[in-house]
């Protein structure tokens, strides 16, 4: 109206300059949270050049990138994001954005690709074993099998905590056709509640003799079939035998595939990488020479974290847990000089074409 000073659209609410973490603020329904903040980095690209305009990315990035609308945030946080947004549009743009952006790649969440969950280590305090994980960053946990008790725990499991993704497999020291049998007759019934086959593989380390390698092999080659029947990803032990696992993988045209705590020479696992399999990478990282190598050798696009949960965390002899799975991306990011966002953001991503959403 002619007379009546319009107000700046910039800022959508003079509050946000108030905003006093701690104290109760006026609470204005969630879609003026969207649009406020949308305001807001529009008045700082106009008035602040490129630290404004980095500072509207944020907002791209929150709804495009992420895939996730700044609503997710608290009301309060919302607050503090659009007064960091508003009075320091450089900072934002450089320290606070990376931070943010950083964040909310873990709260978009990463996935423990290997844990046994249902080992009995675990019956005290699963509950709280599983918060631990969500509130480090861990979204979902892909609970492994190594017999027919493991894969029916898992489904119990599955039903009980939204963050398991159940799989069923039989851990290849069993070999035994007839436990074998048993384990596919259970895939197929419940393929539609089962994230992956696995544990499955090859274990040259417990099976010495030749005879007993050889219905091992059988058993994993009829697994492999499996998988291809199904399209279900398979979830492999090659401990020992990383060499002998890769080969035998390509040899019986095996498709999706994730090599687990893989122990073997970053050369032999050059075919596989090619193969466009995928490496889990457990916390034991940190203290291993051989793991330390094969993250520098082997491309980004081909790693995911685990835990392999009670074992191989980054203390010897203490139990494990799938929240220590975010140890893994630090370690990643150190060893290959890149940026803990950026390694978050291309694990997710490799995660999700191997095994999907939930």
């Amino acid at each position: 109206m002619h007379g009546v000073k319009k107000e700046d659209e910039g800022c959508a609410s003079s509050s946000f300059f108030n905003f006093k973490p701690g104290v109760e603020q006026d609470r204005p329904d969630r879609s003026f949270f969207g649009l406020s903040l949308r305001s807001c980095t529009r008045h700082a690209a106009t008035h602040h050049g490129r630290a404004g305009t980095n500072s509207l990315g944020a907002v791209w990035f929150f709804h495009h990138r992420l895939d996730v609308n700044p609503e997710f945030l608290s009301v309060d946080q919302g607050y503090f994001v659009q007064w960091l947004v508003c009075r320091f549009p450089k900072a934002f743009s450089n320290i606070f954005l990376n931070a943010i952006f950083g964040m909310l790649i873990f709260m978009k969440g990463l996935t423990d690709t290997h844990a046994h969950l249902c080992d009995p280590v675990f019956d005290p305090d699963r509950s709280l074993v599983l918060e631990n994980a969500r509130q480090a960053g861990i979204s979902s946990v892909i609970a492994v099998a190594e017999n027919l008790a493991d894969a029916e725990k898992n489904l119990f499991l599955a039903d009980t905590y939204p963050m398991v993704r159940p799989a069923a497999g039989l851990y290849p020291t069993h070999v035994d056709p007839n436990l074998a049998s048993e384990m596919h007759d259970f895939i197929r019934n419940n393929a539609d509640k089962l994230a992956a086959i696995g544990e499955v593989g090859l274990d040259y380390w417990k099976i010495q003799e030749e005879s007993d390698r050889e219905i091992q092999r059988e058993i994993f080659r009829n697994f492999i079939a499996l998988s291809l029947e199904l399209d279900m990803p398979l979830n492999v032990h090659s401990r020992s035998a990383g060499r002998h696992t890769i080969a035998f993988l390509l040899e019986h045209s095996a498709a999706r595939v994730h090599l687990h705590a893989f122990d073997g020479k970053s050369s032999s696992a050059h075919p596989a990488v090619e193969a466009g399999y995928l490496f889990s990478i457990p916390p034991s990282i940190v203290r291993s020479a051989q793991k330390q190598k094969l993250v520098k050798k082997l491309p980004l696009s081909s790693l995911l974290i685990e835990t392999d949960s009670p074992v191989l965390g980054p203390v010897p002899r203490e139990r494990n847990e799938p929240a220590n799975a975010v140890i893994v991306i630090k370690a990643i990011a150190e060893l290959k000089g890149l940026r803990e966002e950026a390694v978050a953001e291309a694990v997710a991503e490799n995660t999700r074409l191997l095994y999907g959403g939930k």
